[in-house]
């Protein structure tokens, strides 16, 4: 019995006929308190009890990864361990064989901080009357962890001193395309206007806008249509209470509004009568 426990032979734990125990490679687990009993109907023996101890030596893990060098800048040390822990010495078992720390020196490269190299010169003036120059981090660039220059690496501001010559032309190109394309919108509307007023105008056989044989004060006449019976029209012209007829071959029927025209003279008024009575109305 083991610890007051039966005993379950195993590969590695034999008991034999003669009620011996062998055990034929002792392990941790086989420690203990061994004791052999006989008994029958009658009695019951109990031999002397066994101490068994099983000594563990130790054992070395497995080393660790490197450290980092110990210093940011220049020769120093890395190190790595291990521990005797696979296994533990027991039962007075030895204690592992070997250093448990090493140890080799290194070289930390220095950080190098970066700096700016000069600016460039000023780039010509934009449309927007703004100029730009720029730097680079490359005096020197940064290196081995070291930081990034500070500030801006892009500088711009507006042209003065009459340096945006480019963009005062521009303002001027667009004044003048635009005052040249409302002049010409302006003068195509005033042809238009003119060639509807004279159409218009023309469907009565009368050029109003021709007055030059009319001078003095402007009077109000009317000019209406009236149909004859030989199938032709005759304009009726009433001039200060008169009337003048005037032949018009347009077969017109619309009534002309009233329009001012000048009082005519005695003998062009006597001039218009004459023609107007050689038409035949």
């Amino acid at each position: 019995m083991k610890n007051d426990e039966p005993v379950h032979p195993d590969e590695k734990m034999d008991l034999r006929a003669d009620h011996n125990l062998i055990i034929s490679q002792a392990r941790l687990a086989d420690s203990g308190n061994y004791t052999c009993v006989a008994s029958n109907i009658v009695a019951r023996r109990r031999s002397a009890q066994a101490v068994v101890v099983v000594v563990v030596n130790g054992g070395w893990s497995l080393w660790t990864e490197w450290s980092a060098c110990n210093v940011p800048c220049g020769r120093g040390i890395q190190k790595r361990s291990r521990t005797c822990t696979n296994p533990a010495p027991l039962n007075g078992g030895a204690f592992c064989e070997g250093m448990s720390v090493q140890k080799i020196t290194c070289n930390a490269l220095c950080p190098i901080d970066g700096g700016w190299d000069e600016w460039s010169e000023w780039s010509t003036c934009t449309s927007q009357c703004e100029r730009q120059r720029s730097r680079e981090c490359n005096s020197p660039a940064p290196r081995h962890r070291g930081r990034m220059c500070e500030g801006n690496s892009q500088a711009a501001e507006n042209c003065t001193h009459g340096l945006c010559a480019q963009g005062m032309e521009s303002s001027n190109d667009v004044a003048l395309y635009s005052g040249l394309g409302a002049g010409i919108i302006a003068v195509a509307i005033l042809v238009v206007a003119v060639m509807l007023y004279r159409k218009n105008h023309s469907e009565y056989g009368v050029d109003v806008i021709d007055s030059s044989a009319l001078s003095g004060g402007f009077q109000s006449f009317n000019f209406k249509t009236t149909r004859q019976v030989c199938g032709g029209e005759h304009l009726t012209l009433t001039i200060e209470g008169s009337t003048a007829l005037h032949w018009s071959t347009a077969r017109s029927k619309k009534e002309m509004t009233t329009a001012n025209l000048r009082t005519p003279r005695l003998e062009q008024l006597r001039d218009f009568k004459e023609k107007a009575g050689g038409q035949g109305v």
